[in-house]
């Protein structure tokens, strides 16, 4: 009975270790996207920049003002992306160790699990052989103690 009862928790236990490990992996896929997005955004941001910052050559103050004021903002904006991406990365190291520990105590409530297994089939093998020389007692002697004579 105690054997099944551990059987139980421990197969409790590996489907919540396996929600964890799910929910582990979404977010290091998540983390991966947003540093992917992330790099993706600051070297646009730096092209558009530098394709303005060349442009600056036009013909009145305002116009050279207002593509100072752009190229300015999107390096700015490359700058920004530069920092999420860090963040991103940062999180994609914490995610994979997350990951690698959701992992390990799969394997490790897994083998657990298996060994409760064993346990309880050899629990359940040796009630079976002890009822089995019980019952053969019981057969061959008769009421009053004594042996069945062999037909």
């Amino acid at each position: 009975m105690r054997e099944k009862r551990q059987l139980a928790l421990l197969r409790r236990q590996q489907m919540l270790a396996t929600i964890a490990r799910r929910e582990a992996m979404r977010s290091l896929a998540d983390a991966v996207g947003e540093e992917s997005r992330s790099a993706g955004l600051a070297n646009r941001s730096r092209e558009l920049a530098a394709t303005y910052q060349s442009r600056i050559g036009a013909t009145n103050g305002e116009t050279v003002r207002l593509s100072g004021q752009f190229a300015g903002s999107l390096a700015a904006l490359a700058h920004y992306a530069d920092q999420s991406r860090g963040q991103a990365v940062e999180q994609i190291e914490s995610g994979q160790e997350v990951l690698a520990a959701a992992d390990n105590r799969m394997r490790r409530l897994s083998e657990k699990a298996q060994r409760a297994q064993q346990d309880l089939e050899a629990r359940k093998e040796g009630r079976n052989a002890e009822f089995g020389v019980r019952l053969a007692r019981k057969l061959q002697n008769d009421g009053d103690g004594q042996l069945r004579s062999p037909r």
